[in-house]
């Protein structure tokens, strides 16, 4: 009976990653982002086959993790610097950047602060809401934004998404004055 083998080349080293009758295979423990060489042979009651050509794949990307709340300093009457941490874990994504969303907090809404926001992951863009978009960071390491413009003595709430390879990541919200 013809089995199909198919070994994956790790530190230099083949290992059998699939044997069965089956043309094609899962092959599981990746990293995202991670390059793999394949090669196949086929086997039957006569011994294994010659060897494929080489062939490289790269395992898909995961969107990364979001980034954390946001944190804040030099509040002001109608200003509040707004910080944030890049996303913990990455997953083979590149952070091409940042966005700022922000929205007035009724002022009927709970008392207690910071106001969280729920991690979602998002294709992008404005959610509804009444978020509105207020800083676009078109590199990485833009991790901070002054927020101007703000009424005095009303509450805002923010949250940050991280634009990646993967799209748009939101991170948690948090209050901010």
């Amino acid at each position: 009976r013809q089995q199909r083998r198919c070994w994956h080349e790790k530190d230099g080293a083949w290992h059998l990653v699939y044997r069965g009758p089956e043309v094609c295979a899962a092959v599981s423990g990746l990293s995202p982002g991670a390059s793999l060489r394949l090669r196949v042979c086929a086997t039957n009651v006569m011994g294994p086959g010659p060897f494929s050509d080489v062939r490289v794949f790269s395992a898909r990307t995961l969107p990364p993790t979001p980034p954390d709340a946001p944190t804040f300093s030099q509040l002001q009457a109608e200003s509040v610097k707004v910080r944030w941490a890049p996303p913990e874990t990455l997953n083979g994504s590149v952070v091409a950047g940042y966005r700022v969303e922000m929205r007035e907090v009724p002022a009927d809404a709970a008392d207690c602060l910071p106001i969280v926001h729920p991690r979602t992951h998002s294709p992008g863009g404005s959610g509804g809401g009444g978020w509105t978009t207020v800083f676009i960071g078109v590199t990485a390491a833009a991790m901070s934004f002054k927020a101007t413009r703000l009424k005095p003595a009303s509450r805002y709430e923010f949250r940050v998404a991280a634009d990646t390879t993967e799209g748009s990541v939101n991170g948690g919200g948090g209050g901010g004055g």
